[in-house]
């Protein structure tokens, strides 16, 4: 048994370790690439890249999303990003955008906004 696994272990092929994280060069062509197309701030594209990286390497189930992709530069980030780090795509992005803007909210979330912001009044009264 034991002769078994150890003649496995050797004769496995060893999978490429992806990269820790992208250079400061990869990453500046990545974002050269996406800003014209975010109204995010470098900071948040930059905290894009790095948790897709993160999230495909620590095996966390599922895909990736955009919700409000305007012309989806964090999406393209992420998908150039899972290129640099692993040579291919392994994630599937998803990009979702209502194309008309934000709904109006509905009477309901008006008036747990209103309760809100009288909480919020009151408080800051009593500083």
């Amino acid at each position: 048994m034991l002769i078994n696994a150890a003649s496995r272990h050797m004769f496995t092929p060893k999978r490429k370790q992806p990269k820790p994280e992208l250079t400061e060069a990869e990453m500046a062509g990545i974002l050269d690439v996406v800003t014209p197309y975010s109204m995010v701030h470098e900071s948040g594209i930059r905290f894009t890249i790095e948790q897709t990286i993160a999230c495909i390497k620590q095996g966390l189930p599922g895909v990736l999303m955009e919700c409000g992709t305007w012309r989806g530069g964090c999406s393209v980030a992420m998908l150039l990003a899972q290129r640099r780090a692993f040579g291919k795509v392994l994630r599937p992005v998803f990009m979702l955008d209502s194309f008309e803007g934000l709904p109006k909210p509905m009477e309901a979330e008006a008036s747990t906004r209103r309760c809100r912001q009288r909480s919020s009044s009151s408080t800051n009264s009593l500083r």
